[in-house]
């Protein structure tokens, strides 16, 4: 008896079942088609509609301003009535499948090394027939994972332990029960690398905070020559250079976040350079 979702993938039947527990054990294997070519030629039937519902409602028009006899002008009402209530129908259509194609079309495609991933499981397993083998499509996937959390240190240690899964990654990240018996199906702890990606993001920043102190403290010490204040701004410039690259790359910072948070730690740095020469002079 199979224990959702506590069993390993291949303790599932081959097909969908597999193929489900599969896609469950990762967000990153969410991926699925957009239909693109699907969506245009819904859009463009209903869109014909519409059309040809305009042309139709502006002959109503023309008819009714020129109508002489009273029976003609209620015909034509009770037409045009008709009418509008199917363009009111067919628009709320038109309206909810362009705000379906818009937001599929926001979805980003999958990074590589989850696509790699659903490739492996494809060609290993097989689990449908050819035809409804969807990962073929390449440009045609969408990912429902969001990236705004995924940085591009993120990405390269992503690749790193799925690309090439050696005894030591292994031994780290790999979930002892849900890997199951194939030692071509490695289901990794979440947990685990979510752990190691916080160590991976907090070691360098607290380096970054702490680094400077002694340098700066050192300096600051001793007599205020030109020398000294060129090694200061030296130290702060490199510093904050350092800290704005550790968060472009580590994080997923936009423009005027990376400007603010850079221009916050340089602050940092000088408030504390003028209270340590304070004290000491």
């Amino acid at each position: 008896m199979i224990e959702a979702p506590y069993s390993p993938v291949d303790d599932y039947p081959n097909g969908y079942p597999r193929l489900g527990a599969f896609i469950t054990r990762d967000q990153g294997h969410l991926i699925f088609r957009r239909f693109n070519w699907l969506q245009a030629r819904v859009l463009l039937n209903l869109q014909e509609q519409l059309q040809e519902y305009e042309v139709l409602l502006n002959s109503y028009d023309s008819r009714g301003a020129t109508a002489t006899l009273v029976s003609e002008a209620e015909e034509i009402t009770r037409g045009r009535d008709k009418l509008m209530q199917l363009i009111e129908d067919k628009y709320k259509r038109y309206v909810c499948f362009v705000n379906a194609a818009s937001t599929v079309a926001c979805r980003s495609q999958p990074q590589q090394t989850n696509y790699r991933s659903l490739e492996a499981f494809f060609q290993r397993h097989d689990p449908l027939r050819e035809q409804e083998s969807y990962y073929t499509h390449r440009d045609d996937l969408i990912s429902l994972k969001p990236r705004e959390d995924t940085s591009r240190v993120d990405t390269r240690f992503m690749k790193l332990i799925l690309e090439a899964p050696g005894k030591v990654t292994q031994r780290l990240f790999r979930h002892p029960e849900l890997s199951g018996h194939d030692d071509f199906m490695l289901t990794y702890s979440m947990k685990r690398i979510m752990f190691a990606k916080a160590v991976i993001l907090g070691v360098p920043l607290i380096v970054l905070l702490v680094g400077p102190i002694y340098p700066l403290y050192s300096l600051s010490q001793g007599e205020m020559t030109e020398r000294t204040l060129v090694g200061i701004m030296f130290i702060q410039l490199g510093f904050t250079c350092l800290f704005a690259c550790c968060l472009k790359y580590m994080t997923r910072s936009k423009r005027h976040e990376l400007f603010a948070c850079t221009v916050a730690y340089m602050g940092v740095l000088l408030v504390f350079m003028s209270q340590t020469i304070q004290s000491s002079h």
